[in-house]
C-alpha cells in the first residue's frame, strides 16, 4: 500500500511540474516581448 502511494504521488509532482514549466516559460516570453528586460522578467 505504501508502496502505490509513493507512485501515484510521483505521478501527481510529475503531472503538475509538466504544467507549470511551460506556463512559466509562457509568462517569461510576454513579459520579454511587452519591453521587459530579461533579467527583469526572469525575477517577476
Amino acid at each position: 500500500m505504501l508502496k502505490l502511494t509513493y507512485i501515484v504521488l510521483t505521478t501527481f509532482a510529475i503531472a503538475i511540474a509538466a504544467h507549470d514549466i511551460p506556463q512559466e516559460i509562457g509568462d517569461f516570453g510576454v513579459l520579454v516581448y511587452g519591453g521587459f528586460e530579461k533579467k527583469e522578467s526572469y525575477y517577476s
